[in-house]
């Protein structure tokens, strides 16, 4: 806050008025993903849609890859991993 307490908040009811909040910070997770290489870039595109930063991408294989991202938990929680992340990758993609 301007005044320079620190609020939790876990229910966005709860959230204090815009103009006293100094910073606002939200839990993120580093997520790994894998899957076939010929859905890489949705997956990409998936993560940076949700608010993700891609950070790191190694290839496993000839036909496989590995990538690791940086995403805001909220996103990951409501509407990542179904239906979104494997339809995408068909079944075929670890989170």
């Amino acid at each position: 806050m301007n005044n320079g307490t620190t609020v939790t908040i876990d229910n966005p009811a709860l959230y204090p008025d815009p103009t006293l909040i100094n910073i606002t910070r939200e839990p993120y997770i580093k997520a790994r993903f894998s899957c076939r290489i010929v859905t890489w870039g949705a997956v990409m595109k998936l993560c940076l849609d949700r608010r993700g930063i891609n950070k790191n991408y190694q290839y496993l294989t000839s036909n496989r890859w590995r990538c690791c991202s940086e995403l805001p938990l909220a996103e990951v929680i409501y509407d990542f991993l179904r239906p979104s992340f494997k339809s995408i990758t068909q079944g075929y993609g670890s989170f």
